[in-house]
């Protein structure tokens, strides 16, 4: 990740001298989206419909309105209400959370480390606020009851090394390391793992693919392994 970062960095030079075509393109682009944003509304008035984003903004509005009339009635029948996936709640989503919640009865399931969906406006500094102040009581998961014992002993391992460099904004410390929580998860077998380094001269960009491909075919037709164990 670091050398594909490296290659994408552009000379102050290139950029200075770029720097008024790009202007151009960029404001061409902004132009672009603001149009289509009102054609976009425009459109969804004349068929009556609602988009994902609507519903959650005018939720936000009939709880707001009438002096929270409508969110102090769900603050009083609901005993709990559960989150799952909170690393990839927006701040939208995480305001109408807190305007139907009581004030201690959300519970909230995440992993910083999880969190895909920045591009549709998640925050997962959201989470972090919440583990960095630690107003709320806190429950680590300590255990995986998926993974053999080897395969969770690797992955603590390597998220150890991947995510704890200098300017990493998540970590992987004592309370991220989890252990087996099955003895039927023990495999005292040794198993082989393989860490395939592709050089960044490659010019295949498919190459780690079609190595994991030809693995795949590998396992099942020499080692009989079906498909869906793999």
């Amino acid at each position: 990740i670091r050398n594909d970062l490296e290659d994408s960095l552009i000379e102050e030079k290139r950029l200075v001298k770029e720097a008024p075509y790009l202007h151009q393109i960029v404001t061409s682009l902004i132009l672009l989206v603001k149009e289509t944003e009102i054609f976009y509304q425009q459109a969804k008035r004349e068929e009556n419909t609602l988009d994902f984003s609507d519903m959650a903004i005018y939720a936000m509005d009939i709880l707001q309105n009438n002096d929270g009339l409508i969110a102090h009635l769900l603050q009083n029948k609901y005993a709990e209400i559960m989150i799952d996936e909170f690393q990839d709640t927006s701040t939208l989503q995480n305001k109408i959370l807190c305007l139907i919640s009581n004030g201690h009865n959300l519970f909230r399931v995440g992993d910083l480390k999880q969190s895909i969906y920045g591009f549709r406006n998640a925050r997962p500094e959201l989470m972090a606020s919440i583990l960095e102040t630690k107003k709320d009581k806190i429950f680590h998961l300590e255990h995986n009851y998926r993974s053999k014992d080897h395969i969770v002993k690797f992955t603590n391992k390597l998220f150890t090394q991947l995510f704890n460099y200098p300017s990493s904004s998540v970590c992987y410390g004592p309370c991220d390391q989890v252990t087996i929580g099955k003895k039927e998860q023990m495999d005292t077998s040794i198993q082989k793992v393989s860490l395939i380094h592709i050089a960044k001269e490659a010019n295949d960009k498919l190459l780690a693919a079609k190595w994991i491909t030809h693995k795949i075919i590998s396992l099942h037709e020499n080692n009989n392994i079906a498909f869906k164990d793999i």
